[in-house]
């Protein structure tokens, strides 16, 4: 194994709640058939119990995807995330989960929730 994996990939505490940032259109999608990381990753972030932390790493994520979305002012949604049991890994300095994440453990919050994290 390289050190770079061992530095930027290990495996993550348990945590039960975790939040993913997406457009309204990706958001049916995943509601209906889950987190799938086709990619080979889906990327989270984690609730790990610090608030101030949470809000810093929900705000910058959220500028990504408003940068992302620009051209298309595509509206976008805060999606949380029951990630209880599911093998998290840290991954250069984010969590991410290697498997799909079923539907049922996934709730929309909306657009409002993605405004006041934004």
């Amino acid at each position: 194994m390289r050190i770079t994996e061992i530095i930027t990939e290990t495996e993550a505490p348990q945590f039960t709640t975790a939040y993913h940032i997406t457009t309204i259109e990706s958001a049916g999608d995943i509601l209906y058939g889950g987190l799938n990381p086709r990619d080979g990753m889906v990327y989270l972030v984690v609730d790990t119990g610090d608030e101030q932390k949470l809000k810093k790493e929900l705000g910058v994520v959220a500028g990504w995807m408003l940068a992302k979305t620009e051209h298309t002012q595509e509206p976008l949604t805060l999606l949380k995330v029951d990630v209880t049991g599911i093998p998290l890994v840290y991954h250069q300095g984010w969590y991410v989960s290697k498997v799909l994440i079923p539907a049922d453990r996934i709730t929309d919050l909306g657009e409002d929730a993605f405004n006041r994290v934004a």
